[in-house]
Order: structure tokens, then sequence, then C-alpha cells
């Protein structure tokens, strides 16, 4: 059984990166974390930009971006903005409004076979319309115990300490995900 590469959306880094409270050892946390030792979690310039627009300080800044420097960001092309303009105007045919951010992650993921890891309701709705596939899937949500404490789970923060940086840039580099000569993976 091959496992898909999973495209994560900004609200489970947000999560993940969070100082407060019992958050950084959510099970979605947790499931990132295995992405992360398993190099499948892959990021978009998009969600980099999203997170590093939320910090209060240059230091915080600078500190994020660091880490986030670990995850090359997935290439964009000008088929993945038609193709987030195609999810959008379906949506919007069939009711469902969204950001143009989200419809992009949809179009990602779905013309490079990705699943999406978010905790985002909306991207619920979107599957009903548009062809995603969504990680972990709802049946796997409560084996991996979503609304329950989990303050015993590591938090992203101890995975990311286990692995260095290039320990990380080389799992993503042997993943085949690397820009390729067209730029576009």
């Amino acid at each position: 059984m091959a496992f898909l590469n999973v495209l994560v959306d900004t609200s489970v880094w947000s999560l993940a990166l969070r100082r407060k409270g019992h958050a950084s050892h959510s099970p979605w946390v947790a499931v990132l974390a295995d992405l992360i030792h398993d190099g499948r979690a892959l990021i978009m310039g998009p969600v980099r930009q999203e997170l590093l627009s939320g910090v209060r300080t240059p230091d915080q800044f600078d500190a994020l971006r660091e880490q986030l420097r670990a995850f090359p960001d997935v290439e964009l092309g000008t088929g993945d903005y038609e193709e987030a303009a195609s999810f959008s105007n379906r949506c919007r045919a069939a009711g469902l409004q969204g950001s143009s951010v989200d419809f992009l992650i949809c179009a990602v993921a779905t013309r490079r076979a990705l699943a999406i890891f978010t905790t985002d309701e909306d991207f619920n709705h979107y599957a009903r319309i548009l062809p995603l596939t969504l990680h972990p899937k709802s049946s796997e949500k409560q084996a991996i115990g979503v609304g329950k404490d989990h303050s015993a789970l590591p938090s992203l923060r101890t995975v990311w300490a286990v692995l260095p940086r290039t320990a990380l840039q080389s799992v993503v580099s042997s993943s085949g995900l690397a820009r390729q000569d067209k730029g576009v993976i």
C-alpha cells in the first residue's frame, strides 16, 4: 500500500506551532509529527506566507522562517491557478463559497495526487464537490482520538528537535519532490 504525500494546511501548522495550552499535544499534531518523520508533509508558498504573517516580533518571525525552511515549497504553475479558479467556480455554482488559498490548496493537491491535511471543516464541504483526498479520512479521525485529551503525546517541537534540518531536507529531496527542471512537481 503506497502512502500519499500530504499538503498541510495553515490550520494544522498553526495548531502545531502554538506555545500555549495543550494544542501542541493534540492528535492533529501527532499526525503531523508522523508525516514529518516519514518525509510526507508538504507546504506551499501561500501557506508559508499565512504562517509567517501571523507572528508578532521580528525574532519570532526569524525563528519560524528558519524552522519552515526545512520544507521546500511545492512549486506552483499557471495550471494550478487555473484549476483553483475552476474549483472556485464549481463550488460557487453549488452554493459553496471559499477562499482563494483554499481552492489553490485543492488544485495543487488534486493535480499532484496529494492528500490535504487540515482542521478546517470547509474542506469536508469542498470534498463533496471536488475530487479531494483528505488526511486523515473521516473514518480515521475517531481512531486517532480527535477530541480527546492527548497531553501525553509528544509535541511537534519534540519531533523537530529530534529531526535536524539537514535530515528533513534530505527526506524531502529523496522523496522526489524537490524542484524539477520545469519548476513544477
